[in-house]
């Protein structure tokens, strides 16, 4: 039922925005974290720079080079530092220099070029290649007696160390040069600085300003390549965290859709071929069937039938789970009995302890498929016998719903596939329980989908799964005017507690809708709210041949925290008001 009550708070249609499918059933036993989940920002995956935005911001972080990268300009360094000297005994027989003179200017450069060749450490090759092509500079400039030519050679050899981007080798480089500029003030001839019109120191500080003026303009560049390559870097992680993604998707959808054709081959196969081979006995021998067993018959047919509406019902909401209406509401109460009243289960009975009215802001078709599901889950893999109890009250703006059964206990990887579409506990052909493995899953879409919380344990011999949903007001069920909203004073279970809860206040009176008890009500009747379930006539009973028999509870009132014979108490210490 729908009404024109308050829309949801905008919190709780952000709470699962961007959470993961099953995060719930995954972790079960992790605290609730804060209603408001703050958006990723995906600042570092799209790429942009959220470092310090000051001064040393536009200086290059120069964490070096991938390998390749640095091997390749690695080897253009020593061929240019290779191809000088040569060039250096040349230059020095063409400046009217001796042989001898020439090939011993070129001993320091080739010793440097003889480390750089020697494999080591990436940092000490790259420095001795650095200084190598500086010293061929020095060199040069002294065969040249101080020539101003020469003086650009330093220039381009001080852009060439910069494709190393490494802090350790360009400030070295520098810091020569300044030193190199300082001695070479020595070596500068007086016709050559009478040419410039000047002395040589100056011409030694002119050449260390412009070399300055150099490595910033190589710092930008160096910066700005950085932030291109990190870009890069992000685009390419981008890319292939798409098609990792993409993988797992294309892989995901063909597990399930090779399940879905074993479903569909086994699951839907049996009931029509128990609805056929009803109607082609009924068709047949028609004369011969006596009333009593033609009603049993149609019931079958009926059973079969409602089977294959569910599974069509549970696949279909499955793939067209995906919005809410925040005006929708539904009263718990009421869509439970609607469930119960369509239980064909025999030998098993339900023990509901509900409110008078309990609304949850959801809808009733959806709600119905929640409730349905998990009583159905809780009646097949329960023990013969054993009672389904099924509990609902309203803590502070939520509405919690316990359903508990006796069972086998399972362990974390099996809650987990629980929730998986097309998973069974018992996935062999040979097993003793029908169903595709939908109805878990189907629960855990439609809570997820209305903002709600999902939780399965499974100890001592009993499985509980817990539904938490976001409640609305009896008024908003009615569509009449929503009082003013009324603190709860209702007992959290532990598992809800921090430290430093005060301890549990007072319940409600019976009656209110707050108050948690075992069946029976606060009349002690023990017989208002076990509702067994009908028996067809023709429906086969569940097989007791791997499972054992636990005894049915004795009748009659129970004290509220008293166990049941035979299986644990329904309500524990912390439930009970």
């Amino acid at each position: 039922m729908s009404s024109a009550s308050p829309s949801m708070p905008a919190r709780a249609r952000r709470r699962h925005g961007s959470a993961h499918v099953g995060r719930a059933a995954r972790r079960p036993e992790k605290s609730r974290p804060s209603r408001n989940h703050a958006a990723d920002s995906g600042l570092a995956a799209s790429g942009v720079d959220t470092t310090s935005r000051g001064p040393v911001s536009w200086f290059p972080r120069g964490r070096g080079l991938p390998t390749e990268d640095w091997a390749a300009r690695h080897s253009l360094m020593c061929w240019v530092l290779a191809l000088h000297l040569p060039a250096i005994v040349v230059y020095g027989l063409w400046r009217d220099h001796s042989l001898p003179h020439g090939v011993l200017a070129a001993s320091p450069p080739a010793l440097l070029f003889g480390a750089a060749l020697v494999p080591g450490m990436r940092r000490v090759r790259a420095l001795a290649a650095s200084l190598g092509l500086l010293c061929c500079s020095v060199v040069f400039v002294h065969l040249s007696d101080g020539q101003t030519a020469m003086y650009f050679h330093f220039f381009v050899v001080v852009a060439l160390i910069a494709l190393y981007e490494d802090w350790t080798v360009y400030l070295l480089a520098i810091a020569f040069v300044f030193l190199a500029s300082l001695e070479i003030g020595d070596i500068v001839t007086a016709e050559a600085a009478g040419r410039m019109e000047d002395n040589a120191l100056v011409l030694a500080g002119l050449h260390a300003g412009f070399i300055c003026a150099l490595a910033g303009a190589q710092m930008v560049f160096w910066h700005y390549n950085e932030q291109s390559r990190r870009r890069e870097e992000d685009y390419r992680q981008q890319l292939y965290e798409g098609q990792q993604s993409l993988m797992a998707r294309l892989e995901e959808t063909d597990r399930i859709r090779s399940d879905l054709v074993a479903t569909v081959s086994h699951e839907f196969r049996t009931p029509l071929t128990g609805i056929r081979g009803t109607l082609l006995t009924i068709r047949r021998r028609r004369d011969r069937l006596s009333d009593a067993q033609l009603d049993g018959m149609l019931d079958s047919a009926v059973t079969y039938s409602d089977r294959l509406s569910r599974l069509l019902e549970n696949m279909l909401t499955a793939a067209t789970a995906t919005g809410t209406d925040d005006n929708t509401v539904a009263d718990l109460p009421e869509v439970v009995r609607d469930v119960i009243a369509g239980l064909t289960y025999a030998g098993n009975s339900v023990t509901v302890d509900l409110p008078p009215q309990l609304s949850v802001r959801m809808a009733r078709q959806a709600l119905h498929q929640v409730v349905a599901n998990l009583v159905d889950n809780a009646l097949v893999h329960s023990w013969p016998g054993a009672p389904v109890r099924l509990i609902a009250g309203r803590v502070g703006d939520e509405v919690v719903l316990r359903v508990r059964n006796p069972g086998p206990d399972l362990d974390p990887a099996t809650i987990r596939q629980l929730f998986e579409p097309f998973t069974q506990r018992d996935g062999t052909a040979t097993r003793q329980t029908d169903g595709a493995g939908m109805g878990l899953y189907v629960v855990r879409r439609l809570v997820e989908v209305h903002g709600g919380r999902l939780r399965m344990s499974s100890e001592n011999g009993e499985i509980i799964v817990e539904v938490d949903l976001w409640a609305a007001s009896p008024a908003a069920a009615t569509g009449a005017a929503e009082p003013a909203p009324m603190p709860v004073p209702m007992p959290l279970p532990r598992s809800l507690r921090t430290r430093g809860d005060l301890p549990d206040p007072p319940a409600l009176p019976a009656g209110s809708g707050a108050l948690l008890r075992p069946r029976g009500g606060p009349s002690g009747s023990g017989a208002g709210s076990q509702v067994p379930t009908p028996t067809p006539a023709n429906f086969p009973k569940p097989s007791s041949a791997r499972l054992p028999a636990v005894p049915p509870a004795p009748p009659g009132p129970r004290a509220a925290a008293e166990p049941a014979q035979g299986w644990p108490s329904s309500l524990p210490a912390d439930w009970v008001g």
